[in-house]
């Protein structure tokens, strides 16, 4: 909506301001609103505390075309919105989720520079460790293994599960991290830094 002001002179000291409420399509291709004209029109001492000694000037002509333009547009809207809609099964083709380490900066953007494609999706977990890598500290991991891999998108479905430490996997042992992961993924294939490497070999 446009507000064009144009002073004209009614003798010095007091002037009289002329108001004109133009229409207006916006950006996002609907029309100014008739009820804040309707608004500027019924009360205009509202407006006169912003523009003292003024009056506001409505074209009813104008003001019928808007409300129609607004009506249709309207319609256009809860149309588009009526529109039966449904859930695809979201990103990706094939879903590979990480469970990484807290202070692991590499492994996510490692994976995403190794996808062939953008229907490779990938979803990281992150678990808890502390700065220090020793046998104590990764085997402090084994209880939270599970609360980790449960965080990978809970209702949706994933090809395969990699545990990315290669320290912890030697410590916990391969078998005992993918029962962890399991737990709350029945039947997910289950990867780990060592047991790909193995394959890779073969």
């Amino acid at each position: 909506m446009d507000i064009c002001l144009s002073r004209r002179e009614a003798g010095p000291p007091r002037f009289r301001s002329k108001v004109l409420i133009k229409s207006q399509k916006s950006r996002t291709g609907f029309s100014s609103s008739p009820v804040l004209a309707g608004e500027l029109t019924d009360r205009p001492a509202g407006l006169a505390r912003c523009l003292p000694h003024s009056f506001v000037e409505w074209r009813r002509s104008d003001q019928k075309r808007l409300t129609h333009m607004d009506e249709s547009v309207s319609r256009r809207h809860f149309d588009r919105v009526a529109v039966p809609t449904a859930f695809d099964d979201g990103p990706g083709k094939y879903r590979i989720g990480l469970i990484a380490l807290s202070n692991d900066y590499t492994t996510e953007r490692d994976f995403t520079n190794m996808r062939p494609s953008d229907q490779v999706a990938i979803f990281t977990s992150r678990l808890s460790f502390a700065p220090d890598c020793s046998v104590g500290s990764l085997s402090e991991m084994v209880p939270r293994i599970t609360e980790a891999a449960s965080l990978l998108v809970p209702q949706g479905r994933l090809d395969v599960i990699a545990y990315c430490c290669t320290s912890g996997t030697a410590v916990i042992g391969f078998e005992r991290i993918q029962d962890l992961i399991r737990a709350c993924r029945p039947g997910v294939a289950c990867s780990t830094p060592l047991t790909a490497s193995l394959e890779g070999l073969d």
